[in-house]
C-alpha cells in the first residue's frame, strides 16, 4: 500500500463556531491533530506581517484551552453505560441544545447507574466469593468454628502454604517454635498448614516464617463457622447473585429494546462532546 505524505493544515476560526468545526474534523477521522500550542512557539511566524498585523498581535495572547471537567466526567459514565448496554457503534449526526441534552443525560443516568452499578458490585462480589472459596476449600478438613479463633485474645492463628521443599526446614524448627503447627492438607508442590502462637511471640514466628517463604492464605476475614460451613453459605450467596445478576441482565435488556433510539442518541452526544474536550486540549484559544 503506497505511503501518502500529510499535510500540516492550521485552523483560525472564532469561538462560536468552535463546535460545529470540531464536528466536521472528528467526525471525518481524516486528520490528526497536533499540540497547537507547540506548533505556534516553533512557528511564530505563521502569518505575514504585512497583512496580518492584528492576527500576529493576537498570537501574543493565546492559551491553552481550560479542560471542562464536568463534561469529561459526564462522558465518562455514559462510556460506562454504553459498555453496560454492550453498545459498538455509535454515530450522530449533529449537535442538540446542551441544556436539552443534559436534561436527557440526567435522567438516562438516574435510571441505568443504580443498575449499572450493582451490576459491577455483584461482578465483583462473585470475584472475591470464588477466591474465598479456593482459599477455603484448602482448609476444609479444619473442623473448628474458624470465628473462635479469629478472636482468640492471647494467641494468633494463621493458616498458610509453604513449598515442599520447605517442610523439612519447618520440622526442624519446632523445637525453637512456641507455635503449634497443624499440617492440614496438599495444594499442588505446596503444603498447607494453621499455626496457632502466643502474641508475645508474634515478631519471632513471623521472622521463621519470611526464612521460610511462608505464604499466607487469607481465611478468617469470611470466616462463617467452620471452613465447610463458611464454603456452604458462600455457595448459596453465590447462587443468590447468579440469581440477580439474570434479573439485571433482563431489565438491561428490556430498557435497551423499548427506548433504543433515545439511549444511542443520548450516549453519542454526550461521548462527542467527551472527544471535543479531548481535541481542545490540543488546541489554543
Amino acid at each position: 500500500m503506497a505511503v501518502e505524505r500529510m499535510v500540516m493544515l492550521s485552523a483560525v476560526g472564532r469561538i462560536e463556531n468552535l463546535k460545529d468545526i470540531l464536528f466536521q474534523v472528528l467526525d471525518s477521522e481524516a486528520l490528526d491533530m497536533v499540540d497547537a500550542m507547540t506548533q505556534l512557539a516553533e512557528n511564530s511566524n505563521i502569518y505575514s506581517l504585512e497583512d496580518n498585523v492584528e492576527m500576529v498581535v493576537d498570537l501574543n495572547n493565546l492559551a491553552p484551552f481550560p479542560i471542562n471537567t464536568d463534561i469529561r466526567q459526564k462522558a465518562q459514565e455514559a462510556q460506562k453505560m454504553v459498555d453496560y448496554f454492550h453498545i459498538k457503534d455509535l454515530k450522530i449526526t449533529g449537535f442538540e441544545d446542551a441544556e436539552s441534552l443534559n436534561r436527557r443525560y440526567q435522567a438516562l443516568l438516574d435510571r441505568v447507574e443504580p443498575m449499572r452499578t450493582e451490576y459491577e458490585e455483584i461482578h465483583k462480589r462473585l470475584e472475591a466469593i470464588e477466591n474465598f472459596k479456593q482459599n477455603m476449600a484448602l482448609f476444609e478438613n479444619v473442623d473448628v468454628d474458624l470465628n473462635q479463633i479469629r478472636d482468640m485474645k492471647y494467641f494468633t492463628a494463621r493458616f498458610g502454604r509453604l513449598e515442599k521443599s520447605a517442610r523439612v526446614r519447618l520440622k526442624n524448627s519446632y523445637e525453637n517454635l512456641l507455635a503449634i503447627v497443624f499440617h492440614t492438607g496438599s495444594f499442588e508442590d505446596e503444603e498447607v498448614y494453621m499455626i496457632v502462637y502466643p502474641n508475645e511471640v508474634a515478631d519471632e514466628i513471623d521472622r521463621v516464617l519470611k526464612s521460610l517463604h511462608w505464604i499466607d492464605v487469607p481465611v478468617m476475614d469470611n470466616a462463617m463457622g467452620t471452613a465447610k460451613e463458611t464454603l456452604a453459605k458462600l455457595e448459596k450467596e453465590e447462587t443468590d447473585l447468579y440469581t440477580r445478576l439474570a434479573e439485571l441482565d433482563e431489565e438491561r435488556k428490556t430498557l435497551y429494546r423499548d427506548d433504543r433510539d433515545k439511549v444511542r442518541e443520548i450516549l453519542g452526544h454526550m461521548l462527542f462532546l467527551g472527544r471535543i474536550e479531548e481535541a481542545k486540549q490540543q488546541m489554543a484559544t
